[in-house]
């Protein structure tokens, strides 16, 4: 059921991880009126928080994307040309980077979809090859500072007029006053148990990083194979994240000794430049783990259109209580979160422009908003901001 009013609409959107804040700041970017609300935020998380991946992530720009799967080709794509965009704004924590990505196996996949809107995309010759890999390919990709990222994400939302609640819900509906138009679920791992979704297709991703030292380390580098996943990636600070592991299912938050071991020598062996003499030990600044919030059936982006069902929320409406809220869907992006977060944002505004429309004008944006290309020049002019939080 559209909007009808003319009043700009009200969205919350639950969760401030970087999809969360992605679509937070797109939404609000075009012209809505929004609100977060959750129960860790880049300036107020718990390390140990099983529910709160984003800062813990590596991270960089690396689309896994089947060249078959169009829907997840075309978010990823949306998210690199904004990227590439975001990369000359300062203090974004987001830099530029030679990236190579090698293979245990033989060539048997498809070249990446991106092949042709990466720049330097190159196959390697088999004589550059090494620690053991049959064949790759390089191009110019992009890593992530992430926290220093999600506090720039929160200063701009904030500039353009978000505000950010702390609280923990139990239930979907409870994200929704009388006032609500939209609630945008961006609760990742938390969709599991959240009251109104319990989406038991969610299920957490182990990942165990170790963070060192090494600003003269100038490019990432990514080997895979079966049940091989290593990777290097430098931050623009100096420190560089060294993985990984991709246990499905676990989800123990305490770093392993015999893995962080094992991390450190694969390391090495795909990047001796890590080490600046043979047998160097490596500066080590912190262990970490996070969980990936995985999906079966990957990212959900969809809608629907819900009556309050717990008594906070059916209270919330007055006399007759609230009607109906539409809820748009956004999680599940495993380990995809930074490769997907614009994109999945954009699907997402699309959602609410067509469904908050004016009756019969599913073609038209709400009163006072403006599309997504417009939203994106705002953030743009908007985004070169370097104060605290």
């Amino acid at each position: 059921m559209p909007l009808r009013g003319s009043a700009t609409p009200n969205i919350t959107v639950v969760g401030a991880g970087v999809v969360g804040l992605s679509t937070a700041v797109l939404l609000q970017a075009a012209g809505y009126h929004v609100t977060v609300i959750a129960s860790h935020t880049p300036d107020r998380y718990d390390e140990d928080a099983a529910l709160y991946a984003s800062p813990k992530a590596g991270a960089h720009w690396r689309s896994v994307a089947h060249p078959d799967d169009a829907k997840l080709v075309e978010i990823d794509r949306i998210t690199l040309k904004l990227f590439q965009k975001l990369v000359k704004i300062s203090d974004t924590g987001v830099i530029p980077m030679p990236s190579f990505d090698i293979y245990m196996d033989e060539h048997a996949e498809p070249l990446p979809w991106f092949k042709n809107e990466v720049e330097n995309f190159n196959l390697l010759a088999k004589d550059v090859l090494y620690a053991d890999t049959k064949w790759g390919f390089s191009y110019l990709a992009y890593t992530f500072n992430t926290p220093k990222y999600l506090a720039w994400m929160t200063r701009l939302f904030k500039r353009l007029g978000g505000k950010i609640a702390v609280k923990t819900l139990q239930h979907i509906d409870d994200a929704a006053s009388p006032i609500t138009a939209a609630v945008i679920n961006c609760t990742g791992l938390g969709a599991r148990t959240l009251g109104g979704v319990e989406d038991s297709n969610v299920y957490p991703t182990r990942g165990q990083i170790v963070i060192v030292r090494a600003p003269h380390v100038k490019y990432t580098i990514t080997r895979l194979g079966d049940d091989i996943f290593d990777y290097v990636i430098p931050r623009e600070d100096g420190l560089v994240i060294l993985g990984g592991t991709y246990q499905e299912g676990a989800d123990s938050m305490q770093p392993d000794p015999a893995t962080a071991k094992r991390i450190l020598e694969n390391a090495v062996a795909i990047c001796p430049q890590l080490q600046l003499w043979p047998g160097q030990k490596l500066d080590v600044v912190a262990h970490r783990v996070g969980l990936r919030p995985t999906r079966k059936g990957g990212i959900r982006l969809e809608h629907e259109w819900r009556a309050p069902s717990t008594p906070a929320a059916k209270r919330g409406g007055g006399k007759e209580g609230r009607k109906t809220t539409l809820v748009v869907h956004n999680y599940g992006h495993g380990g995809g979160g930074y490769q997907s977060s614009w994109g999945s944002a954009h699907h997402v505004l699309q959602i609410v422009h067509e469904q908050l429309a004016p009756a019969g004008k599913q073609s038209v944006a709400p009163a006072g908003v403006k599309s997504f290309d417009v939203a994106v020049r705002r953030i743009l002019a908007v985004g070169n901001i370097k104060s605290k939080l």
